[in-house]
């Protein structure tokens, strides 16, 4: 097998920019491309050459190239990444590290292979700092072509106890399908904790510095995690003139760049309930219309506060805090390894579990210490039917959900917004709830709609 070690980085903006500094750093050679010329001349390496025109890719086609093509999502087209392979030696490889939909990856691995192009579409988690240090790397595609490439994969990926956390996923869109399942699932964590500092911030009884105190001592137990570490120094962030918070300061309208709308659109079409990860979105387009919050707030208000009498119950409130952020993790993850396992199927994308979840120990911004549980339990069972059917994740539910239970029903009468929480626990009720309201929705259908129902008792569609 050729063996290649020349990687070509289109697009130097601030994430493709780090990661050609990345691979220079593993003793790459990088060959960089940007329509910018300042952003061309940036990098000064003596293995770093720049060329002014995609056409000057030529030069360099005696010998196989890795493309990493780190271009928006809405500049990657089929059209564009076919004026790139002709440029190319027969046996380079283009890679997709874009946000790109995994549908458009699906088609075109098989459309480029008919073309004897080879193509891996590769989802990226780990932001700027991620892709420079080294980024958590899902990679999907025809396994062929990523076997060229494992040596530079392995190497400019981020590692756990020295295993690499850049891993082959699965076929044709596997790799951006499970960073869209991944982004998912961070939208629902960034809220649980969001919802956490909430509680805990409408009591009145911790100031931010004493906040992030608490969410740094739960660094030592199974919630520590990439986003909790920075909401700890984000809530202890103070202003150059030291005279107040940073984030008391920064306008609550939660933006999104369309992912997470991919994920909830692509649940429905399949069928499979996520209703903390939907829920996650719906509170970024409630907060959104500040307009609309002032004039119903003007109309409704009342007090927000959980009264708390004493110390014991400021205890209380950090335990029962961390329980709901707990079993938040637990419920999140369980709907998007649910979808993944659902959309593999579907999709003949034959992902494979234990391999996700060694991407994401490290270098991701979903990065948990939950994770290594999730590992080890697919490791033994990769085809376990859903999370909640595992022993020790029952066991813990079945010890969380109690105080859980508690802390929400007291944000809920005391007019705190928890959409992913009580969404969470909604979401688990209604799984081991036997006997559903769902007969009267099937009565209700056939009466209008003569949809016709199954009975329990005989077999065949009967109507009212």
């Amino acid at each position: 097998m050729v063996k290649i070690d020349t990687v070509v980085v289109i697009g130097l903006g601030v994430m493709g920019k780090n990661l050609a500094l990345n691979i220079l750093d593993k003793k790459f050679r990088v060959i960089g491309y940007d329509v910018n010329q300042t952003k061309r001349n940036e990098i000064s390496h003596s293995q770093y050459n720049s060329i002014k025109e995609l056409e000057d890719l030529k030069s360099y086609n005696q010998n196989p190239v890795a493309v990493f093509l780190m271009l928006p999502a809405d500049k990657i087209s089929d059209d564009y990444i076919s004026t790139v392979f002709p440029l190319l030696h027969p046996e380079s490889v283009v890679i997709d590290g874009g946000n790109s939909h995994f549908k458009d990856s699906i088609r075109r691995v098989q459309t480029f292979a008919e073309r004897n192009y080879q193509y891996l579409g590769v989802g990226i988690s780990g932001g700027a700092e991620g892709a420079l240090k080294g980024p958590s790397m899902m990679i999907g595609g025809h396994k062929t072509s990523y076997e060229k490439l494992a040596h530079i994969f392995n190497e400019i990926g981020a590692s756990f106890e020295e295993k690499s956390c850049a891993r082959y996923v699965g076929a044709s869109g596997a790799g951006h399908f499970v960073k869209m399942i991944h982004n998912g699932i961070e939208y629902a964590i960034m809220q649980s904790i969001a919802e956490i500092y909430t509680v805990l911030k409408t009591s009145r009884s911790f100031i931010p510095l004493e906040i992030s105190e608490v969410f740094q001592s739960w660094q030592d137990s199974h919630l520590d995690s990439y986003l909790l570490r920075i909401s700890a120094e984000i809530i202890a962030h103070k202003e150059q003139n030291e005279q107040g918070f940073t984030l008391d300061l920064i306008k609550d309208q939660a933006k999104h760049k369309g992912t997470g709308k991919w994920v909830s659109k692509f649940a429905f079409d399949l069928g499979v309930p996520i209703n903390g990860i939907n829920a996650a979105l719906e509170s970024r387009y409630l907060s959104s219309d500040k307009a609309l919050r002032f004039k119903i707030d003007g109309i409704y208000n009342s007090e927000k506060q959980i009264l708390l009498s004493n110390n014991e119950s400021r205890q209380s409130l950090i335990q029962w805090s961390k329980e709901l952020l707990e079993l938040n993790y637990i419920l999140s993850f369980a709907q998007g390894i649910s979808l993944i396992q659902k959309g593999s199927i579907d999709f003949n994308l034959n992902v494979q579990l234990p391999e996700v979840l060694a991407a994401w120990m490290n270098g991701c911004i979903i990065e948990c210490k939950f994770i290594s549980a999730l590992l080890e339990i697919y490791k033994k069972q990769p085809a376990l039917e859903h999370l909640l059917l595992e022993d020790s994740i029952a066991k813990n539910v079945k010890k969380l959900q109690y105080n859980s239970r508690k802390l929400v029903a007291h944000a809920i009468s005391n007019h705190i917004p928890l959409n992913v929480s009580v969404s969470n626990i909604s979401y688990f009720d209604y799984l081991k709830t036997l006997h559903s309201s769902a007969n009267l929705i099937q009565a209700q259908r056939d009466y209008f709609g003569q949809h016709g129902f199954e009975k329990i008792d005989k077999d065949g569609i009967f109507h009212l």
